[in-house]
């Protein structure tokens, strides 16, 4: 195990180092925005057509999202990728 090493620092650099951390979190936010997609779309986004899309999604639990008083289905991205990538809900 590696011994605990304090480090001092001053106010200013406490601040900068704080303000980096924070523009780094926010961006990664960003970059993980989700985007959504409707049905033709995602199938198209995976590669397939909407009715394997509506068979993976009912074997493998792939979420979506229906907006209130809409018959629409709309595919997050990140679910889509992550789905691609071979994880699957239930």
């Amino acid at each position: 195990m590696n011994p605990i090493e304090i480090v001092t620092l001053s106010k200013m650099q406490l601040e900068q180092l704080l303000e980096e951390s924070a523009n780094r979190a926010v961006q990664k936010l960003s970059d993980q925005q989700a985007r959504w997609l409707q049905r033709p779309v995602a199938a198209s986004y995976l590669g397939i057509d909407a009715v394997t899309l509506d068979k993976y999604t009912i074997r493998d639990g792939i979420p979506y999202h229906t907006p209130r008083n809409s018959k629409l289905k709309l595919y997050n991205t990140i679910d889509l990728d992550a789905w691609g990538r071979g994880e699957v809900w239930k």
